[in-house]
């Protein structure tokens, strides 16, 4: 079989098979009179479980070792599922991390939803980003925020903020945990949480009860392993 013929049957380049062939992933075939790459039949199946590892999110070494794996007779069931759990390991500290930033985020937003910009007069920072300036009305780490209703109503069922303390964080790490835990929770969007003190700003979306939603907080810190003081 041709290199074309054999690119346009596994849907990949000439080139990444010639490339395959020169890290050792595909044996080198035979070469006709003319000088031509001779592929044989079981060249196809190879490039497909190639591609498909790769699609599954294995690196090309990872592969290299399955298929060394399997030319010396060894069975590779056992050694591809540990690489598999691996990687949806890794993208599990991944998306964590992407939900802690995003909680971050959106915790920001929140902040800037909430401050009335004639009152940023520091010369250097931004009120939306320095959590440490004093703002009116709302005090991060400390009172829970008041949320007034467009008609000027208190409303508790709107976005608010209930400040926690947790006991026993000790690191970025406890505060990833307990972040996690808090924004899966129904009625919680983000949460800013201060490890040093342990304490916790929680943004309520105003979609739950308050009374549910502080059971709910206790809960959700529980099952981080933590506790409420």
């Amino acid at each position: 079989m041709r290199i074309s013929n054999l690119a346009s049957e596994v849907g990949l380049t000439a080139k990444t098979i010639r490339y395959y062939e020169e890290i050792g992933l595909l044996e080198e075939p035979e070469r006709l009179a003319n000088g031509y790459r001779d592929y044989a039949p079981d060249a196809v199946g190879k490039l497909r479980f190639v591609r498909d590892a790769q699609a599954a999110g294995l690196t090309l070494a990872e592969v290299g070792e399955i298929l060394g794996m399997k030319s010396e007779g060894r069975s590779t069931c056992s050694h591809t599922s540990a690489l598999l759990n691996k990687h949806l390991s890794d993208m599990d500290e991944q998306i964590a991390r992407l939900q802690s930033a995003r909680a971050e985020l959106a915790a920001l937003v929140a902040r800037s939803d909430a401050l009335d910009p004639s009152g940023c007069t520091d010369p250097d920072r931004c009120q939306v980003i320095a959590l440490d300036l004093p703002v009116d009305g709302k005090v991060y780490g400390g009172s829970r925020v008041p949320v007034t209703a467009p008609d000027g109503r208190k409303d508790s069922h709107m976005s608010s903020t209930i400040d926690i303390t947790v006991t026993g964080m000790t690191c970025e790490g406890c505060a990833g945990k307990v972040r996690s835990a808090l924004v899966a929770t129904d009625g919680i969007s983000a949460a800013d949480i201060d490890v040093a003190s342990g304490r916790v700003t929680v943004h309520a979306d105003g979609t739950v009860d308050a009374g549910e939603l502080e059971f709910a907080i206790d809960e959700a810190v529980n099952q981080a392993g933590y506790s409420l003081a």
